[in-house]
């Protein structure tokens, strides 16, 4: 782990998840940044000028050294009744504490976009989740000067983000909250503990493991 976080400048190893959708913010991801760990924007639900804006908010803030996340390409399929149908089971919560529904993106989230936007934000390391990318983009991000970050949720996972040349695998055990990163089962047969996957991917990997997942306390950490 040490030759990853030398890599990525951290004085301490601690990660902060990416969080899509608002949960993280520029002022978020600067101060854990500045406390030494490295921050995270997550920008899966974000068009290319937004990532951009928000990684010239987070620069205005620390020089210091800091990550994007993004979905994997497999992750924008999206059926449109299946979308309208949460949309309406959803309303009468809105209505109910005055709130306006989310409105439908006027611009469609395209990978490739977002991730040539990626590569001009300046930074350090690029994370993905729910699939695989492909080796191309892995090694565009690399030349970039980011350290490239995959998720798995089983060893074989690991193993083919390995052979895809990652540079580090995030192992997301069954006690890590939000979306399930598993791409090559379902995800129901992939909850695997989170000290058993570090363990097992370690064993089975040759490049830094990062556990997500559970981590609550100072004890987890």
């Amino acid at each position: 782990m040490s030759a990853l976080t030398d890599a990525l400048g951290m004085e301490i190893p601690v990660f902060q998840a990416p969080m899509a959708g608002g949960a993280d913010t520029p002022e978020l991801v600067a101060e854990v940044c500045r406390a030494g760990g490295m921050g995270f924007l997550g920008c899966a639900y974000s068009t290319p000028t937004q990532i951009l804006s928000m990684a010239r908010a987070v620069r205005s803030r620390t020089s210091r050294p800091y990550g994007v996340n993004l979905f994997a390409p497999a992750a924008f399929t999206v059926d449109d009744e299946v979308l309208a149908g949460a949309r309406s089971s959803l309303a009468h919560h809105y209505a109910t504490f005055g709130l306006e529904p989310p409105a439908v993106l006027s611009e469609p989230l395209v990978f490739e976009a977002q991730f040539e936007a990626v590569l001009a934000t300046g930074a350090a390391a690029f994370s993905f989740t729910l699939g695989m990318i492909s080796e191309d983009c892995i090694r565009s991000g690399q030349r970039a000067g980011m350290v490239v970050l995959g998720t798995a949720t089983t060893v074989d996972e690991a193993r083919a983000l390995e052979r895809a040349g990652v540079d580090a695998v995030i192992a997301q055990g069954s006690e890590a909250g939000g979306h399930r990163g598993s791409f090559l089962r379902d995800p129901a047969s992939c909850l695997v503990d989170t000290s058993s996957l570090v363990q097992g991917i370690r064993e089975a990997l040759t490049i830094p493991v990062v556990a997500s997942g559970g981590i609550m306390d100072g004890r987890g950490i």
